[in-house]
């Protein structure tokens, strides 16, 4: 019998769940503050997202440093501040819904000042710093690229 996949998930995810937590148990016990089980409990639980903001807060000056090396500059991202952008998600499964995938592009690249920002969603960069772009010359040489890449199509004769 296979194991389902959200215990796997779940089993694979534990380490950095449980990281927080158990710090701050290891700092209460090994620095011996004398505190009440209020303050404990309140430290233990508050631990988990203090480290998460912390883990993004510096994966995103890393990104920048690194952008900044070698003179690259990084596209604006959009802002949602629901926690992990589901409000973002919601949207976009609205959008999709209706059969018109564009709709709100145009808020999108006023909002961000160009057809080049990045999308942020489940407290990540889609696809590890996927940006996605509507500028029409961007367009063309990733169609170019995947053409050289795959190679031409057979005429559409060819295919009927």
């Amino acid at each position: 019998m296979a194991i389902p996949p959200g215990f796997v998930y779940i089993g694979h995810r534990l380490p950095q769940l449980l990281a927080g937590p158990i710090t701050a148990c290891f700092l209460i016990v090994l620095l011996g503050w004398e505190t009440s089980t209020t303050w404990t409990i309140t430290s233990v639980l508050l631990s988990g997202p203090l480290l998460f903001t912390i883990v993004l807060t510096y994966d995103d000056i890393k990104n920048y440093l690194a952008a900044r090396s070698i003179g690259a500059q990084l596209p604006p991202c959009i802002r949602d501040y629901s926690p992990g952008g589901v409000w973002s998600i919601y949207k976009d499964i609205q959008v999709e819904k209706s059969g018109y995938i564009a709709d709100g592009a145009e808020e999108v690249v006023e909002y961000c000042g160009g057809y080049v920002f990045n999308v942020r969603m489940l407290f990540q960069n889609r696809r590890g710093g996927q940006m996605v772009t509507l500028e029409p010359e961007h367009i063309k040489t990733i169609l170019y690229d995947e053409s050289v890449r795959i190679g031409p199509n057979p005429p559409v004769s060819d295919r009927l």
